[in-house]
């Protein structure tokens, strides 16, 4: 267990530093002229929460436990203060918030008829100039 803010802070800066290393280094086959367009698979282009967990562990010196642990704590530090109508922004990565969606009528695709769907709220998240600078492979 985390004994001080200093740890608790050292190891969500090296978790928001591998979330960040995940995103720059996503492998995204492109094709050359002439090639025919094939899309990456799954695998090609997601990290799982174990592999994220072993970036951590391997950029922190942490055992894999403490890093779940600290992993663990982030989301749902977020996902708390989102559920409050709190907006989190993480200098360098972005911020995570919540919007509201008007209630709004549609139509149902097979029969056609109108239905009303309901107001609802949804996570929304903004990259920060340096995230988007990053992925793009621009200098900051």
């Amino acid at each position: 267990m985390l004994r001080s803010s200093t740890s608790f802070f050292l190891l969500f800066l090296a978790l928001t530093a591998s979330i960040i290393h995940a995103f720059l280094h996503v492998n995204i086959p492109t094709p050359s002229r002439g090639q025919p367009l094939m899309m990456a698979t799954k695998a090609e282009t997601s990290l799982k929460k174990t592999e994220l967990l072993d970036q951590v562990v391997q950029k922190s010196g942490v055992t894999k436990a403490v890093a779940d642990k600290v992993l663990a704590a982030v989301t749902d530090s977020i996902a708390e203060s989102m559920a409050d109508g709190k907006k989190v922004s993480l200098v360098g990565f972005g911020s995570f918030g919540t919007s509201v969606r008007s209630a709004r009528m549609a139509r149902n695709p097979r029969t056609g008829e109108p239905i009303q769907v309901p107001e609802t709220t949804v996570a929304t998240f903004a990259p920060s100039k340096v995230l988007k600078d990053k992925i793009n492979h621009r200098a900051s």
